[in-house]
C-alpha cells in the first residue's frame, strides 16, 4: 500500500541506508539525463492536458446551466469549448503515450546494451554465483521496471500535484464542504494501507521468489536439453516442472484472492465517500443553493481529487520499487571484470615456423 512506503523510507533513514536509494536513483538518472529535453516536453504536455481537462469541466458546468436556463446566447461558444477541449485532450494524451513509449524503449535498450556488455566481461567465478534464471530476470523485468519509471516518475509527481491542487481549489471555490468530503479519502486510504500492508508485502516477496525459481528451472532445463535426454530423465524433469507450476499457481491464486479482498474494501470506502459527496450535492441542488452545472462540476472534481491523491500516493512505492530493481541490476554491473592479458608482439617472429609449449608441475581444480 502507498502509505507503508513512507514507513519504509523512515526505517531506512534510521538504518542509514537512505543514501543507497539516492545512489540507485542517481544511477537511473545517469541514463535518463540525456533525454531531459524530451522529459521536459513530456511534462509540459501533461500540464497542458490537465489544464484542458479543467477548462472542459468548467465549460460543461456553464453549458448545463445554459441549457437548463434556456439561455442560448453563449450556447454555441460553450459547446465549442467542451468539444474542442475534449478533442485536444485526446490528442495531448495520445502524444503523451507515444512520447512515453519511445523514451522508455530508448532508455530500456541503452541500459540493456550496457548491462549486457558488463555481464559478458564479468569475472566468470563471480558471475556463477547467480543462476541463469536470476540473471535473465534482472536483465529483462528489472531493467523494464527501471526504464518505465525513469522518465515518468518526476513528470507524474509534477502533473499530479498540479491536478490535485487545481481540483481542490475549484472545489473550495464552489463548495468547501464537498472539498473536505472528497479529501476524506486520504485518512481512509492510510488506515486501510496499515491493515493490508504486511500481507501484501509478504505475498509479493513469495510470488517473486517462486517466479525466479520457475525461470531458473526453465532456463537451466533448456540449456541442458541434450544432457537430460542422454540420461533419459525427461519424465523426471516433466514432473518437477508440474510441481513448480502447482506451487506457482497456489501462491498466485492466494495473492490474487488477497488483492481482490483488499480492493473490495478500498472500493467500498471510496464509494461511500463518493455517495456522501453526491448526496450532499443533491441536497444543495434540492435546496436551490447550487445549479445543475455546479453539481456536475463538483462531482467531476470530487472524483478527480480522490484519483489525484491515489496517483500521488502510489508514486512512493513506484519510487522504491525502481530503486530495488536498480540495485539488483547494479549488482551485476559492479561484478569484478575479467583479467585480460595484453596481446604480445614477441611471438610474431615464430609465426612462420611455429613453436612448442612445454608445461611442468601443472595442476587444476574446481572451486
Amino acid at each position: 500500500m502507498p502509505f507503508d512506503s513512507l514507513n519504509i523510507i523512515a526505517s531506512r533513514l534510521k538504518e542509514r541506508t537512505f543514501s543507497e536509494i539516492i545512489d540507485d536513483w542517481k544511477w537511473i538518472f545517469g541514463y535518463s539525463k540525456k533525454y531531459k529535453k524530451a522529459i521536459i516536453f513530456y511534462t509540459v504536455l501533461g500540464l497542458v492536458s490537465t489544464t484542458l481537462g479543467f477548462v472542459t469541466s468548467l465549460g460543461s458546468k456553464y453549458l448545463v446551466d445554459a441549457i437548463v436556463g434556456h439561455k442560448s446566447q453563449w450556447l454555441g461558444v460553450l459547446i465549442a469549448v467542451v468539444i474542442g477541449g475534449t478533442v485536444f485532450n485526446i490528442v495531448f494524451n495520445s502524444a503523451l503515450k507515444r512520447i512515453s513509449a519511445k523514451l522508455s524503449l530508448d532508455i530500456n535498450n541503452e541500459i540493456q546494451a550496457d548491462v549486457f556488455d558488463k555481464i559478458m566481461d564479468a569475472d566468470w567465478m563471480a558471475l556463477s554465483e547467480f543462476t541463469n534464471g536470476d540473471v535473465l530476470n534482472r536483465f529483462n523485468s528489472d531493467i523494464y521496471a527501471v526504464s518505465s519509471n525513469a522518465i515518468s516518475w518526476l513528470p507524474t509527481i509534477i502533473i499530479t500535484i498540479y491536478n490535485f491542487c487545481t481540483a481542490f481549489v475549484l472545489l473550495l471555490y464552489f463548495d468547501k464542504t464537498i472539498a473536505l468530503l472528497a479529501l476524506c479519502s486520504a485518512p481512509i486510504l492510510f488506515v486501510l494501507s496499515r491493515i493490508f500492508l504486511k500481507k501484501q508485502r509478504d505475498y509479493g516477496k513469495r510470488v517473486k521468489k517462486v517466479s525466479s525459481e520457475m525461470m531458473s528451472f526453465e532456463t537451466e532445463a533448456f540449456n541442458n536439453f541434450d544432457t537430460i535426454k542422454s540420461f533419459g530423465v525427461s519424465s523426471y524433469y516433466g514432473q518437477k516442472m508440474r510441481r513448480r507450476q502447482k506451487k506457482y499457481k497456489e501462491i498466485s491464486l492466494e495473492y490474487n484472492l488477497f488483492s481482490i479482498k483488499a480492493s473490495v474494501w478500498i472500493q467500498v470506502a471510496m464509494t461511500l465517500i463518493e455517495y456522501a459527496v453526491c448526496g450532499y450535492g443533491l441536497y444543495r441542488l434540492w435546496t436551490g443553493d447550487i445549479t445543475y452545472g455546479t453539481m456536475v462540476l463538483l462531482l467531476q472534481q470530487g472524483t478527480g481529487l480522490s484519483n489525484s491523491f491515489n496517483r500521488l500516493a502510489s508514486v512512493v512505492p513506484s519510487f522504491l520499487n525502481s530503486s530495488i530493481c536498480a540495485n539488483r541490476i547494479r549488482e551485476l554491473t559492479e561484478l569484478p571484470r575479467e583479467i585480460h592479458i595484453p596481446e604480445s608482439t614477441k611471438l610474431n617472429e615464430y609465426i612462420k615456423d611455429g613453436f612448442k609449449i612445454r608445461m611442468k608441475g601443472v595442476s587444476f581444480s574446481y572451486k
